[in-house]
């Protein structure tokens, strides 16, 4: 599979790319995982606990209560890796002719180019605890026009059947480590004229296009 897919819809002949995120080791001890686990080991803990509390010659009540804890940690501590899983191994960046698109298994989080506000280079990317080549990019706090319809970014669950999208209100950011992250920049500085690239940092032009659609002076 070659680190960049080009997709032409039939439609509006706009390309779309997908960037597949770089991964290696590190990955598999991603940051939030070893929480979810020692939630499990935890629940596991207390479970063993009460049982053994229930087999003493004079059984305690506490022993129950320890059993109930110990399986809603282990429950949630299950549930958690799982989604947690899903999520960081499905992840991928995508480019479409107007919007970026995070993809991430059960959700997706999207924003206009023209929301962005900024790039630059960090040691340390915050979506796992890898030392890699990657990049945070900065999104301004959207401005409805007044009358208009809200025109920021978004955040969509899908799971299993169930679908819900809510905005993005305030300025966010995102770091992405794409296998391709020169090419990935190549392709966001064609989509943002708005940004003046310098190596892989971004800045705002001086005269940058507004929400509303004419210049301003920022």
């Amino acid at each position: 599979m070659s680190t960049t897919e080009s997709i032409t819809s039939a439609s509006d002949h706009a390309e779309t790319l997908h960037f597949p995120v770089r991964r290696d080791g590190w990955d598999t001890v991603d940051f939030y995982l070893p929480l979810f686990i020692g939630s499990q080991a935890g629940g596991l803990f207390f479970i063993v606990l009460g049982i053994s509390l229930l087999h003493e010659t004079t059984p305690k009540l506490v022993g129950w209560v320890y059993i109930l804890m110990g399986t809603i940690h282990f429950v949630l501590g299950t549930i958690g890796s799982v989604f947690r899983t899903w999520r960081r191994f499905a992840e991928q960046y995508e480019l479409t002719e107007s919007q970026f698109v995070l993809q991430c298994g059960y959700c997706r989080q999207r924003a206009r180019y023209r929301e962005i506000s900024g790039v630059h280079p960090i040691k340390i990317c915050r979506s796992t605890t890898a030392l890699k080549p990657a990049v945070r990019i900065k999104f301004r706090k959207p401005i409805a026009p007044p009358g208009g319809e809200y025109a920021g970014g978004t955040i969509e669950f899908d799971i299993f059947g169930y679908k819900r999208s809510q905005p993005l209100l305030q300025a966010w950011s995102l770091d992405v480590s794409p296998v391709n992250l020169e090419g990935f920049l190549e392709e966001l500085a064609t989509r943002c004229p708005h940004l003046q690239r310098e190596g892989p940092r971004f800045n705002l032009k001086s005269t940058v296009e507004s929400i509303d659609g004419p210049s301003s002076q920022r």
